[in-house]
Formats: C-alpha cells, sequence, structure tokens
C-alpha cells in the first residue's frame, strides 16, 4: 500500500516537472520568435478621465509626428528642461506637471522600480517630459528605488509607488506601471488609462514591433486605481526577474478584468540595451500559487520603509527598504 502511494507521488511529482519544463520552453519560443498570434486591439476612444472631459483640456491636441529615440543624455537640455518645469514644482511643492491655459481632465501616476541604472533613467526622463509635452494631462513621476540589500522586486516597488504617489495626491485615477528601459515613440499613444486595464507596450523594436504572446502584461501598463485595488496589487512573492508581470494577467483574469490593447503603430516602444538579468529560478512555481494567493499577496500585505524621499521639478524619487511579505 505504501509503495503504492509512493509510485503515484513519484509519478505527480514527474508530470508537475514536464508541465514546467513544457511552459518554460513556450515561454521562451514567445519571446524568440514572436508571433502577434491571437492579439487583439481596441479603438483609442476607450479613454477614461477622471472628471468629466466638457470644459477641461483635450487629450493630445496636436497630431505630432514621431521620430527615433535619443539614446544619448543632454545634460544641457536636462538642464534647461529642470528649469522649465520648475514653476509647476514651486507651485505644489510637489512633482506635479500640468498643462498650461485648461484644466487637465486626466490625471496620471507614473510609477518606475528602479535600482542601479543611472544613465537610462536620464534617457527615461529626459524622454518621457518632451514626450508628454502635448497630451493635455496632469501628471507625476516616481522613481521607487530599491536599496542595495537583497534581490530586486520589481511588483513590490510597482505596490511602494502606488502607494506613495496617493499619499502625495488622493486625486490620481490613473497608474501607469513603467519600466525605465521602455520609451514610446508615438505621441497618439495617451499617457491616460483605458475602461481595461491596457498593455502600453505592444510593439517594441527588441521583438520586431510584434507580441510575444497574446496574455503578455509587462513593461508598460496603464490601470485605473480601482483596477489596481481589485487586484490587490503585484505580487510581493517574486524577488529577482521574471514573472510577476504574468502573475498580474493573471490577477486580472480572477478579478474578472481584461486586457485591452491599441494597434501596433501607436503603440511602439524602443527599449534601451541593457545587460541580461539573472532569472528567478522558482518563479514558475510562484504563478502556480496565484489562484491561491492573490487576494491576500500585494497590497494587502505590503512592508518596507522609507529611506529618503528627494523631490525636484523632474521627478520624486523615493528610496526604500523592502520587507519579505507574510505571504513569501
Amino acid at each position: 500500500m505504501g509503495s503504492s502511494k509512493l509510485r503515484s507521488k513519484i509519478r505527480a511529482l514527474a508530470c508537475e516537472h514536464w508541465l514546467m519544463l513544457i511552459a518554460v520552453i513556450l515561454f521562451l519560443l514567445a519571446l524568440r520568435c514572436p508571433t502577434g498570434w491571437g492579439v487583439s486591439y481596441t479603438s483609442l476612444d476607450d479613454v477614461v478621465s477622471c472628471v468629466p472631459v466638457q470644459g477641461h483640456c483635450e487629450l493630445i491636441p496636436n497630431s505630432r509626428n514621431y521620430g527615433p529615440v535619443r539614446r544619448i543624455v543632454n545634460e544641457a537640455y536636462l538642464r534647461s528642461l529642470e528649469r522649465r518645469l520648475n514653476k509647476h514644482f514651486n507651485k505644489s511643492g510637489l512633482s506635479l506637471i500640468q498643462p498650461e491655459g485648461c484644466e487637465p481632465a486626466y490625471r496620471t501616476a507614473i510609477v518606475v522600480p528602479y535600482r542601479n541604472r543611472s544613465e537610462h533613467l536620464e534617457l527615461f526622463i529626459q524622454h518621457m517630459h518632451d514626450f508628454l509635452a502635448g497630451q493635455g494631462i496632469a501628471y507625476a513621476i516616481y522613481i521607487i528605488q530599491q536599496d542595495k540589500e537583497g534581490q530586486f522586486n520589481r511588483g513590490m516597488l510597482f505596490n511602494v509607488g502606488f502607494r506613495e504617489a496617493l499619499r502625495d495626491f488622493d486625486n490620481f485615477c490613473c497608474f501607469i506601471f513603467h519600466d525605465v528601459d521602455l520609451l514610446p515613440e508615438n505621441p497618439q499613444n495617451a499617457y491616460a488609462c483605458s475602461s481595461h486595464p491596457r498593455h502600453m507596450c505592444v510593439a517594441i523594436d527588441t521583438f520586431r514591433y510584434v507580441v510575444p504572446y497574446s496574455n503578455i502584461f509587462g513593461g508598460v501598463v496603464a490601470m485605473q486605481r480601482e483596477h489596481v485595488l481589485k487586484v490587490n496589487g503585484f505580487s510581493n512573492r517574486f524577488w529577482g526577474w521574471g514573472a510577476e508581470d504574468d502573475d498580474l494577467a493573471l490577477r486580472l483574469r480572477l478579478a474578472g478584468l481584461t486586457i485591452s490593447r491599441w494597434p501596433p503603430h501607436i503603440s511602439r516602444y524602443t527599449m534601451l540595451s541593457h545587460g541580461k538579468a539573472t532569472p528567478n529560478p522558482g518563479r514558475f512555481s510562484l504563478l502556480l500559487e496565484t489562484e491561491a494567493k492573490w487576494k491576500y499577496d500585494g497590497l494587502s500585505d505590503l512592508r518596507y520603509d522609507v529611506l529618503s524621499i528627494n523631490r525636484n521639478p523632474l521627478f520624486t524619487m523615493i528610496t526604500v527598504h523592502l520587507h519579505k511579505s507574510l505571504s513569501n
């Protein structure tokens, strides 16, 4: 009897091992040979404002052409940009950029997880303020820097940024969770939220401007405040590289939310070059636990210490120490 149970257990473990291996192979094939198969797109008119649009700034009032993304930091331009945006900083004491001549109907917090990417950060800031200048939105950029202790935890840093941004302005209605090495190309790609959570970086140059797989939800994503709360934010359990974005996609499905995407010619991004991160070997095992843990793992059990807050006209940098949550 005992021997039979042991054999059954071994077979179950072997089956789980092969299923995990197949999942890894399919994931890697999708990244190396993206096809865009099975992906559908929504129209650009599904944008949701924080307040009624009538009498407020028009979203993207000018149709601007896009050109190649600059990959060289222009220090003189950054200094002039800081001087130009200083008036917004002085008015509020916070790094909130407001459109001129009208009241914004869209208020967006852009949250960027960060550690040891100084050149990428300068390129990101240089590009984003210029890119967003004509969009007619109020926005603030939050750089959430993890201290040097422990493995990088991207999802947890997004949770911190969500919470800290709302401490500054409780009227943010849209959150864009944004990797520092992805730069948007087309100004028609509105940095405002849609009626459904939106995968913004549909077409990335390193993937030949093709979506790697149909349920991808990483890189740059836009979510209404209510949607972030509904899925309990990001998982806090993914230390190291990989799979926290797949966990978020699964949370959306479990919460009854669907992913939207705008067409590739709008959702184009350039990825800045960087070294390969070391994958978390246990990331796929963690994904298997998402359905059981997502309601308890996320914003609800987030634990961190704020080490410093540095504000300037271009962005707010919040340096934090992360604590493993009870769900880890």
